[in-house]
């Protein structure tokens, strides 16, 4: 059910994962893949509810990550995807509240959907991720945070619509960043 912290760390040679069918994995650990450098792409089972601290931190060659159909994910904690340099493709299942800090530092996403349910945008989330071009926070948005350095130096973001939910928007959030179009809604303090 778990993978546990820093299992495959430093496995700089593996290229795949794979999970048997109904796998009942609950959690990818802290660390659990860091520095696996030739790691590619991975899909995570639909079991799977939270991807803890940089458990794929500096996997600089993984470009895919997929989640199962009807996947209960929750939670990316920060750093989790931190120096994915590769990593242009990734949908939040719709079920994930929690994106923590450095989750998507400077990575190559070029597009994200935000889901519903996060209220938060935290600290230098997308920080870095100089070809993130679209950012679309899903319909009944719950967002209320935007926090700092969020989007810092996303050089090809070049216009967002920030939802009604959102009451701040932090420090340097935007700073750096190709913005030449932004809405802010009325209720942003």
């Amino acid at each position: 059910t778990i993978i546990d912290k820093e299992a495959f760390q430093y496995a700089k040679s593996l290229e795949t994962v794979t999970f048997e069918a109904g796998s009942q994995l609950d959690s990818i650990g802290q660390a659990a893949f860091q520095y696996a450098e030739s790691l590619t792409e991975i899909t995570i089972p639909a079991s799977v509810k939270s991807i803890e601290t940089i458990a794929f931190n500096v996997a600089t060659n993984l470009k895919t990550v997929t989640f199962e159909p009807g996947s209960q994910l929750k939670s990316i904690k920060s750093g989790a995807f931190n120096n994915a340099t590769s990593l242009t493709s990734i949908i939040i299942p719709a079920d994930v509240t929690e994106i923590g800090g450095n989750s998507f530092n400077k990575t190559s996403l070029t597009s994200i959907n935000i889901p519903a349910g996060g209220t938060a945008i935290n600290f230098h989330t997308f920080n870095n991720a100089t070809n993130l071009e679209t950012v679309i926070f899903e319909a009944d948005s719950q967002l209320e945070i935007i926090d700092q350095y969020a989007f810092r130096n996303a050089t090809a973001l070049i216009s967002i619509i920030i939802p009604a939910s959102v009451k701040t928007i932090g420090p340097y959030a935007f700073s750096e960043s190709g913005l030449t179009s932004i809405n802010i809604p009325e209720g942003v303090t």
